[in-house]
């Protein structure tokens, strides 16, 4: 009898201890687990706060951009290496006949055909890289954004000549057509955001 009870009291002991070691064993389990969904957390918080910094500074640019071609005569600036920052533009507007070209032709094919904008860089993109040769963008000037990891830039594009609203159809055309592009940064150099804006002056 006494020999039941001790085997019994022997197996309840292993028992308790297989349990407790299941019990551990869920628990650090789940402590990994919060600490890798932490960690994601916290590489999402930060992804959209250098999303959020480089949107900033890159309307910041856009605005500086509208203000410089509205005080400026950066119609007569305009030239086709975007020297100072100032450019043609390579779409629609200046280039009807190559137009028609180059939306039947896709830049990944980098054929001669192809006239890349001047934002876009890579196999079909623009030779003159605008944005890390230096003289053909420009850099703003305005009130500092703290925590960007690069300055952020732009470019104006003259477009074309066009009707101000409620003026009579037809030349004379007194407004002038811009394209805005500006490229700013957040807290770091990999976290690039692009904005544009189209700009009537007149």
């Amino acid at each position: 009898m006494h020999n039941h009870i001790g085997n019994l009291q022997h197996q309840q002991k292993g028992s308790v201890l297989i349990i407790g070691m299941v019990i551990l064993l869920v628990i650090t389990f789940i402590g990994i687990s919060s600490i890798s969904s932490s960690k994601l957390e916290l590489k999402m918080s930060n992804n959209d706060r250098h999303r959020q910094l480089g949107f900033q500074a890159a309307e910041a640019a856009l605005k500086e951009g509208e203000q410089v071609a509205n005080s400026t005569d950066a119609r007569t600036l305009a030239n086709d290496t975007c020297a100072g920052g100032y450019c043609t533009s390579r779409g629609y507007y200046i280039n009807r006949n190559q137009q028609a070209r180059n939306k039947a032709t896709s830049a990944g094919f980098c054929t001669g055909d192809f006239t890349p904008e001047r934002w876009e860089t890579g196999c079909g993109g623009t030779s003159l890289e605008v944005w890390t040769t230096n003289g053909r963008s420009i850099e703003y000037t305005g009130t500092a954004i703290p925590g960007v990891a690069v300055t952020a830039r732009y470019i104006i594009e003259y477009l074309d000549d066009v009707d101000c609203s409620g003026s009579p159809i037809g030349p004379p055309y007194d407004c002038q057509l811009f394209r805005i592009t500006a490229l700013g940064y957040g807290g770091t150099p990999t976290s690039p955001v692009m904005l544009q804006s189209i700009f009537s002056k007149g």
